[in-house]
């Protein structure tokens, strides 16, 4: 009996929620079939108008981390030296290379300073997330 009650107030609850002014709207019900899945991070970025399609394509590999850098090259089998391009000091990795590496990190402070932004640069989650 107990169950029957609380099923039939989450009904009207349901229902409750998918009226608008007193009046049902198919437009609230068709809403709440569909499935809300996570946002992707960095897609507003990716889908600017006036963005080359050669960027567009880069921006989207480093976001899913599908670019060919050497820790990446490494899982298929493709020898490579290990040191970081620009500074030959340690393994090159998709944060190192972007913005832990004294060099490309000089990079980021400076255009973010032309830019006048203040901000720290963090690993390539926190900056996509930022973005």
């Amino acid at each position: 009996m107990m169950q029957a009650q609380s099923l039939q107030n989450s009904l009207s609850d349901k229902l409750t929620a998918m009226t608008i002014q007193g009046k049902f709207s198919i437009k609230k019900v068709y809403l709440c079939l569909i499935p809300q899945y996570q946002k992707v991070a960095g897609r507003s970025i990716s889908l600017q108008p006036n963005m080359h399609p050669r960027y567009k394509f880069i921006l989207w590999l480093v976001a899913w981390r599908r670019l060919a850098i050497v820790d990446r090259l490494l899982e298929f089998n493709i020898h490579v030296p290990m040191e970081c391009c620009f500074c030959d000091t340690v393994d090159e990795t998709l944060d190192h290379r972007f913005f832990a590496c004294p060099a490309t990190n000089d990079l980021w402070c400076r255009l973010l300073h032309w830019l006048g932004l203040h901000e720290t640069i963090g690993t390539w989650q926190e900056e996509l997330q930022w973005a």
